[in-house]
């Protein structure tokens, strides 16, 4: 069993892409006899070369400082420096500084406990780690293992490692577990662990993992998918001769498989290594006991070769000082020892970029679908508008539109691949997979390209907001397309029609809520001009009484004109019934909030506003929602629920091999969540007990009750009260 991905029902993911700021995705590793480890890039992809070193600035605290903790946050686009020490004998820091790539500035932040040298740092969802290291007094390694929360700025104890060490390599899986490799306990020149000890910071234990081909310390380690790669490392009497690369098995994450891969031309070790786009780099480090280089490599994971790249502008060593940032497809040194003396200067801090390539640049241009707001239970097609940025036709690329929920729990995801051709400035849509929200909620929907050496990230994603609503009808118009998705507006007399507006003239007014709102040009129309704006068709199962509310916008301009907004209904979509009418005109200028209660027969129903211009003010209206009687619907809160649901979402893209489960209970009652094979056999129990009204997220870490890992296969949860019971089905497969 490898990379389980999980299936809403019968949708089948096959891409998933990681959420971080413009991180490239990245297909399965395959694992080869060779020495080729493929990523997604097309053979025929033009692959840019380096630009030369830049200076950038360095910190004003301690800019000398060595074999510290290097560690990029993609979330954020920060670069942290942790840790680390200005000279020999040891005076080791405990200084934490975050660097912005885009400010090119540094800031000060909350001190790790521990002053600590030889160091790595680990970043797993908004957390670093710092394990190991070797302390001033007396000087010797430490098992200590400090957790940096970069919400809240602040450090934690966690268990140490199984032992104590110092300049080892550390990788993440998956955002998930990290890999502490090698190392050695002290600071002569002895042979280095070949222990392979993981840590599970959501469980704060460790594990045992393969050992290393070799002894190893004074290296780092970096990581593709699945694959970790070593290419600097000391045996205690010479440097690690070939690239080694170790499969991790999904399956069982302790198991790593070592091979020997391209021996190196000049092994090194005390250098810096990072990925980028696929490829493996590393820089400087020691040929042997007393030569620093300046050298740069790069490992092409098409190929399976090794070559050279432009040489640093200085000679460089003590490990961990380089880092990769994906999104402007550069490499970060964050200082190092300049000569191998320890002796200062060495406060050297440089990037490289890749050349751009201006002819490649595609991006996300609209948000199409969902809009602003959608109705709970009902069918949801998200939509994304493409466009082709650049001056080259463009295609094989991916679209990911992922839709977060509550307590940032992925509901959806979906990836499409382009195909065709996709000429400059030119546009695609792209129509994701359908889906059906069952929660209540206000939902974050992201939609991003991943054009292999985009040379303009920033315009690869748009954000918006859309509320899944337990309203019959709710409409907010903050979406980025007017009319919303299934709305219409027609003119029926005169040539203006119904607008979305963020700011109103005529009168001047902001939108009731959020950043639009919907308007009519009474200012400019001829008076009897009219427009209709009719909303998408709701469906009623009996006859419900049902209540409209909506705010309107008044003021005391043109106080004779019959400027107003109608309430009609209709059954079909053509033929409307006035309901009732709202005059434009108030002594006061203010959000107006207007009520219409409604007698509906079973079937469908249509809700129309039609402004009629008298020749005087604009007409503004914002926030629209129908519910129907005796609902319990929670104005106040905008989410409240009718009945029960359960949801069955995608996994993160970034942590494979969890199912994320929620669901929403109506009112308090007795529950139970449960996992069952295609036979019926019960496989885990997540939850059996008693729980208020609200909505629940739970995670199943696709094992059963004795903590054993299933196989693939199709699985179903379920959850059931003493008045309801819902299934959904889930699909684990292996991707490799």
């Amino acid at each position: 069993m490898s990379k389980y991905i999980i299936v809403i029902s019968a949708l089948c993911i096959l891409l998933l892409g990681m959420e971080g700021k413009g991180i490239v995705n990245v297909a399965p590793i395959t694992n080869e006899t060779g020495n080729i480890f493929k990523t997604n890039i097309a053979p025929s992809t033009p692959i840019p070369t380096f630009q030369n070193w830049t200076a950038i600035a360095a910190p004003t605290n301690n800019s000398n400082r060595l074999i510290h903790a290097t560690v990029y946050d993609p979330v954020e686009d920060k670069i942290y420096m942790i840790g680390g020490t200005p000279n020999i004998p040891l005076n080791n820091v405990s200084l934490c500084q975050q660097y912005d790539p885009v400010t090119n500035t540094w800031v000060d932040k909350a001190s790790m406990p521990t002053a600590r040298g030889w160091i790595n740092g680990a970043y797993v969802r908004g957390k670093i780690y710092v394990i190991g290291g070797v302390i001033n007094s007396p000087p010797s390694a430490v098992a200590v293992n400090e957790e940096y929360n970069i919400a809240s700025n602040s450090w934690t104890t966690k268990a140490p490692s199984p032992r104590i060490r110092c300049a080892d390599m550390e990788v993440v899986w998956r955002d998930s577990l990290i890999y502490v490799m090698g190392g050695w306990t002290n600071m002569s020149g002895s042979s280095g662990y070949t222990n392979v000890d993981i840590y599970n910071p959501f469980t704060n234990t460790w594990l045992v993992g393969t050992d290393l081909p070799l002894p190893g310390c004074r290296g780092t380690a970096t990581i593709i998918g699945d694959t970790i790669f070593i290419a600097q490392a000391w045996t205690g009497t010479y440097c690690w001769p070939n690239l080694y690369k170790g499969a991790i098995d999904p399956a069982n994450p302790t198991q790593i498989t070592w091979i020997a891969g391209p021996t190196l031309s000049q092994p090194v070790c005390h250098g810096g290594t990072a990925v980028l786009d696929g490829n493996v780099y590393w820089l400087g480090g020691f040929l042997n006991a007393t030569t620093v280089t300046n050298s740069c490599w790069k490992f092409n994971s098409l190929t399976g070769t090794i070559s050279t790249d432009v040489a640093y502008p200085q000679t460089l060593a003590r490990c961990c000082y380089m880092v990769a940032r994906p999104s402007a497809h550069e490499l970060y040194v964050i200082a190092g020892d300049a000569d191998g003396d320890w002796n200062p200067p060495n406060n050297f801090y440089y990037k490289i970029q890749f050349a751009q390539l201006t002819s490649r640049d595609v991006g996300v241009d609209a948000i199409r679908s969902p809009g602003g707001s959608h109705p709970v239970g009902t069918v949801m097609a998200p939509k994304a508008l493409v466009r082709n940025f650049g001056t080259a036709t463009q295609n094989n690329f991916t679209v990911v539109c992922s839709i977060v929920g509550a307590g940032g729990v992925i509901r959806y995801t979906d990836a499409k691949t382009i195909t065709t051709g996709i000429a400059p400035d030119d546009t695609v849509r792209v129509n994701f997979t359908s889906w059906t929200p069952n929660i209540a909620e206000i939902e974050t929907v992201k939609m991003q390209t991943n054009l292999p050496y985009d040379s303009n990230p920033a315009n690869d994603r748009k954000v918006g907001i859309t509320e899944v609503s337990a309203f019959l009808l709710s409409e907010r118009f903050n979406g980025e397309v007017f009319p919303p998705v299934g709305w219409q507006a027609n003119i029926i007399q005169g040539t203006y029609n119904w607008q979305g507006f963020t700011a109103g003239v005529n009168p001047t007014c902001s939108p009731y809520e959020g950043t639009a709102m919907v308007g009519y040009r009474s200012y400019s129309a001829s008076s009897g001009s009219a427009a209709r704006l009719i909303s998408p068709v709701i469906m009623l199962s009996g006859a419900v009484p049902c209540t409209l509310k909506f705010w309107m916008y008044h003021d005391p301009g043109f106080a004779t004109s019959p400027d107003s907004i109608r309430i009609e209904t209709s059954t079909n979509g053509t033929t409307f019934t006035q309901v009732a009418s709202f005059l434009r005109y108030a002594a006061s200028a203010a959000w107006s909030e207007h009520t219409v209660e409604l007698d509906s027969d079973s079937g469908t129903l249509y809700i129309a506003f039609q402004a009629y211009s008298g020749y005087g003010n604009n007409m503004y209206i914002d926030y629209v929602r129908l519910s129907g009687a005796g609902l319990g619907i929670n104005e106040k809160a905008h989410i409240n629920f009718i009945s029960s649901a359960l949801n069955v979402s995608n996994p993160n893209p970034i942590t494979n091999g969890i199912a994320h489960i929620s669901f929403t209970l109506a009112e308090p009652s007795p529950v139970s969540l449960k996992i069952y094979d295609v036979s019926g056999q019960l496989i885990r129990t997540l939850v059996n007990t008693h729980l208020q009204q609200g909505i629940y997220d739970y995670s199943w870490n696709c094992r059963d009750d004795y903590n054993r890992q299933v196989a693939e296969g199709i699985y179903f949860a379920t959850l059931e009260t003493p008045k309801q019971k819902f299934t959904n089905k889930l699909v684990l497969f292996d991707r490799k």
